[in-house]
């Protein structure tokens, strides 16, 4: 599916993977995050095998797919909140685990959405834009430097598209590695 494919990326960059449906887009986002297994080559992270060093590796990386996975019915601090209980430390105080949820809602511009219902195809909830944000939210619960993401502007509209863009923009100018997958976009 790839051939020949090298590249390098560097930390607190933002790096678009673009090309129209079947250009091989998700397969390389794939590799990259040890999903798939290359039939020859390798992955490097800092100069070392990602597949070797997974176990050393795997709370580095963070990956939103294109769905948005989530439930529906909860808030969005709900949505927050349980997913970090479930993946930061036990032993972390509640005390810490909202406020941590609390910044990162600031962080993602979701404090004025904290009450409000997700929602889903039968319930009214919150924007697609919105969604995604909440989507990208979940996956920084665990503050991963290396963050891929699939298709985060499908199915949203232009100014949705550009908030999520400068949000991933701002992630990576704190420091972060963003690295997402995007159909080749129009001159404008």
């Amino acid at each position: 599916l790839l051939d020949d494919v090298s590249l390098s990326i560097y930390p607190g960059e933002m790096v678009a993977l673009m090309g129209p449906s079947g250009a091989g887009k998700t397969t390389l986002l794939e590799l990259l995050t040890g999903q798939r297994i290359a039939s020859q080559g390798a992955v490097l992270l800092n100069g070392r095998d990602l597949l070797k060093s997974w176990g050393e590796f795997r709370h580095t990386i963070g990956y939103v797919p294109q769905d948005d996975i989530m439930h529906r019915d909860l808030t969005v601090y709900e949505a927050l909140y349980h997913t970090a209980k479930l993946r930061l430390p036990r032993d972390l105080p509640n005390s810490a685990v909202v406020t941590h949820v609390e910044k990162l809602m600031d962080r993602m511009g979701l404090t004025s959405l904290r009450d409000s219902i997700i929602g889903s195809e039968k319930i009214r909830g919150i924007s697609g834009g919105q969604r995604k944000r909440v989507n990208i939210a979940l996956e920084l619960i665990t503050e991963p430097s290396l963050l891929f993401l699939d298709e985060p502007t499908s199915g949203l509209d232009a100014s949705s598209t550009l908030e999520v863009l400068q949000l991933l923009r701002s992630l990576a100018d704190s420091g972060k590695t963003i690295i997402l997958t995007i159909h080749q976009p129009r001159v404008e």
